[in-house]
């Protein structure tokens, strides 16, 4: 499987003010996304068979990328998943 995750460390503060009911819900869902973080880094058995692509601290709520944080994004899932296959078949050799 595919896990976009912040390979970084740096991920953005939220800017969450009162009266802001679509961004409560938008960190709800990242909290939620968090729970699984901790869920996938506790279950060695996923972790390798898993392609670990690092979403450069892009927010998976964010549907508002411009067409440079969708290149990059795209260009580090491509990187990550040769690594990945990379690996798996110098493993099998």
């Amino acid at each position: 499987g595919f896990y976009l995750t912040t390979l970084s460390g740096h991920e953005g503060p939220s800017d969450l003010a009162y009266d802001q009911l679509i961004q409560y819900v938008k960190d709800l869902f990242e909290t939620v996304l968090s729970a699984q973080e901790v869920e996938f880094n506790n279950d060695t058995s996923e972790k390798h068979r898993t392609v670990l692509i690092d979403n450069l601290g892009i927010s998976s709520t964010n549907f508002k990328l411009d067409d440079g944080q969708k290149k990059m994004l795209y260009e580090s899932g491509r990187k990550h998943t040769a690594e990945f296959l990379n690996n798996l078949m110098g493993a099998r050799a």
